[in-house]
């Protein structure tokens, strides 16, 4: 497995101190003829204090498949 040269660019928000969205687009710049991208979108809630329930999508245009995800956090000691 190689790793090729990509350009990123992603950006958060937060709802106030209970919900986060996040997106993200990453473009391969190496092995990549037919100049596609994968994209991905999430959502944090706060739903139990220290373990934010996670829901994310993830949209592959290089190998053509899609993702959906589901899970918990931790938010660690600072």
């Amino acid at each position: 497995p190689y790793l090729y040269r990509n350009v990123e660019f992603g950006v958060n928000y937060l709802f106030g101190d209970f919900l986060r969205f996040a997106a993200d687009v990453v473009y391969a710049t190496e092995k990549n003829p037919n100049k596609e991208a994968i994209y991905m979108v999430g959502f944090e809630h706060k739903l139990l204090e220290g373990f934010p329930l996670r829901v994310g999508f993830r949209g592959d245009d290089v190998i053509n498949e899609n993702y959906w995800t589901l899970g918990f956090g931790w938010v660690g000691p600072k």
